[in-house]
């Protein structure tokens, strides 16, 4: 879905639309796809990049590095979020 409609620019027709689809519904994610979109206006090479689909855990070397560290922000993040509770409570 998210490389489709970066391929193939539904994204851009979402911008310019609200972030509306065709049949009117909104489109889910809009605070991800106006980064990436900000993003790919900032970096004009970037449009010349092509998403590709890459299935996971399939043994691709870049795939499972971006699934490890994507693992670890998610563990970084629980980490920071109990301990600004923790020291909040302190005292």
């Amino acid at each position: 879905y998210c490389i489709q409609a970066i391929n193939q620019g539904w994204f851009l027709y979402w911008a310019q639309n609200d972030w509306n689809k065709k049949d009117g519904e909104k489109v889910k994610n809009i605070d991800l796809w106006e980064k990436l979109k900000d993003l790919m206006e900032y970096k004009p090479k970037i449009n010349k990049v092509k998403f590709v689909k890459v299935k996971g855990h399939s043994g691709n070397p870049m795939n499972e590095l971006v699934d490890s560290l994507a693992k670890m922000a998610i563990k970084d993040m629980n980490a920071e979020k109990h301990q600004v509770r923790g020291s909040a409570n302190e005292g």
